[in-house]
């Protein structure tokens, strides 16, 4: 075994070299994930399976937060303006999309990985943080249109989105589970 190898395997879960390994990708996978879990027309699990990361289920969770809340500012700054009022900012709005997004990406699949370790079902939990962090990279460009200032458009952007996202969730259930 390699000395750097060895390094690794022997570093505890509190040291940056336990990390390295998942966050060991290119880009040209996580364009190839995210566009997998954006439209899933490819096997979405098989992608992540072989080479689990943690590199986009922390930036694609962390630019949604972002978005929503500077979209929000901004289309709430763009009806103020047409109305004649002033816009006061609101720091709370990023508390909320903070608690909301990262409470999704984390919460969700630990207690998929729970159910899965107590049925005995062949999904780590590496997988399911993939599965949901990549799965919300559809809200990313929901987030930039939904500046537009009319609400019917926006329910159909989060439809939409949630038609998406929950396809890329079952079209990998049904892959595992052979449903």
């Amino acid at each position: 075994m390699p000395a750097q190898q060895q390094q690794q395997a022997s570093a505890g879960f509190w040291t940056l070299d336990y990390y390295k390994k998942y966050f060991d990708i290119n880009t040209q996978d996580v364009v190839e994930r995210t566009t997998a879990a954006v439209f899933p027309k490819k096997d979405f699990f098989a992608l992540v399976s072989v080479n689990p990361d943690l590199y986009g289920p922390f930036w694609i969770p962390t630019t949604v937060i972002f978005l929503l809340f500077a979209c929000k500012n901004i289309s709430q700054y763009i009806s103020a303006s047409i109305a004649g009022s002033d816009y006061t900012f609101v720091i709370s709005d990023l508390s909320w999309a903070f608690s909301s997004v990262y409470g999704y990406v984390t919460v969700i699949p630990l207690m998929s990985w729970g159910i899965c370790r107590y049925y005995h079902l062949p999904l780590t939990l590496l997988q399911l943080v993939d599965l949901y962090g990549y799965g919300i990279a559809i809200w990313l460009p929901v987030a930039v249109l939904s500046i537009v200032s009319n609400e019917i458009f926006r329910y159909v952007l989060v439809g939409l989105a949630f038609v998406l996202s929950g396809r890329c969730l079952l079209q990998t259930k049904t892959s595992v589970f052979q449903v």
